[in-house]
């Protein structure tokens, strides 16, 4: 890991599963760590499942802001190693700085977007989960919208221990796409059968 011009790298991955983190739901850019490296799966017709292995010390120069872009996705936040950060709310202000245990996770809705601000290194694994990926396993009808709830904090076993066999697929051969693709589906299935909010609209555009 290095820095350069101010944004910090993981080491290079050689696995020829990690596409262009510069897109295509990668999101290592927001985090300042433009090389980070990203594997995507489409179980099904939807837009890809994305998974981006993101590993950002703490800067000393205060730039430790991360916005996460408005988009169709709800966003998971796997915790690697304990983190801590606030979140920024829309009138700027910020909210009371959290601990994050390793294993926990945060989930959220960007369909506003997001906004957080570091106070502590960051091991994660980031997925995007586009909503007409989980809209495809989920819905009982095509015309009614998936809604998750969101979360912070939250321990996952099943998470941790599905995002232990994702890890090694970062310098995985192209043969381990269809692993991908299976675990990418085990873990939508988890989300939905455990975060699904079936008592109407929730709030989204906070990285909790």
């Amino acid at each position: 890991m290095c820095s350069t011009n101010g944004r910090w790298q993981n080491k290079r991955y050689e696995g020829a599963l990690v596409i262009n983190t510069h897109g295509n739901g990668c999101v290592g850019l927001f985090f300042g760590v433009p090389d980070a490296p990203c594997i995507s799966a489409a179980p099904f017709d939807a837009t890809g499942f994305t998974v981006t292995h993101v590993v950002r010390p703490f800067s000393s120069d205060g730039a430790n802001t991360v916005q996460l872009s408005a988009t169709d996705c709800y966003f998971m936040m796997l915790y690697l190693a304990p983190a801590q950060h606030a979140d920024v709310l829309k009138d700027g202000c910020h909210t009371a700085v959290r601990l994050y245990p390793e294993g926990s996770i945060c989930l959220v809705d960007l369909g506003t977007g997001a906004e957080i601000v570091l106070h502590s290194s960051l091991r994660a694994l980031c997925f995007m989960m586009p909503k007409d990926l989980l809209a495809e396993l989920g819905a009982p009808a095509p015309d009614l919208a998936i809604k998750l709830k969101c979360v912070r904090g939250t321990n996952d076993p099943v998470i941790a221990s599905l995002s232990d066999a994702v890890l090694p697929l970062f310098h995985a051969a192209p043969t381990a796409k269809p692993m991908l693709r299976h675990l990418a589906l085990a873990i939508c299935a988890h989300v939905l059968h455990t975060y699904e909010d079936v008592s109407g609209p929730h709030s989204g555009g906070r990285l909790q």
